[in-house]
């Protein structure tokens, strides 16, 4: 256990001495707005993204998360994959 404890003591160190960071050198910014299911278990929104890509999640019911590909710039019915049993929830993602 002293072991364990002195390896992620160790780690630690080395990471702050390395300045390791989980923010990303640019952040990318975006929005997603009119948001609305098409009634085939897809969500579809219009969004906007600087400096980056963005895209639209389905939260599935009582399956994986739906989720539309990675894109640039202005796009309008950016369409996520398909939820079978329904939608709990939706966002979007900026990377």
């Amino acid at each position: 256990m002293k072991k364990l404890i002195a390896t992620f003591a160790v780690a630690a160190t080395a990471a702050v001495t390395l300045g390791v960071t989980s923010t990303p050198a640019s952040a990318a910014s975006g929005s997603c707005w009119n948001w609305r299911d098409n009634g085939n278990g897809q969500m579809i929104a219009d969004c906007t993204v600087s400096g980056g890509s963005i895209r639209i999640v389905a939260q599935c019911k009582w399956a994986p998360w739906a989720y539309s590909g990675w894109v640039t710039g202005t796009y309008y019915n950016l369409t996520t994959g398909q939820c079978w049993w329904g939608i709990d929830g939706y966002h979007y993602e900026v990377r």
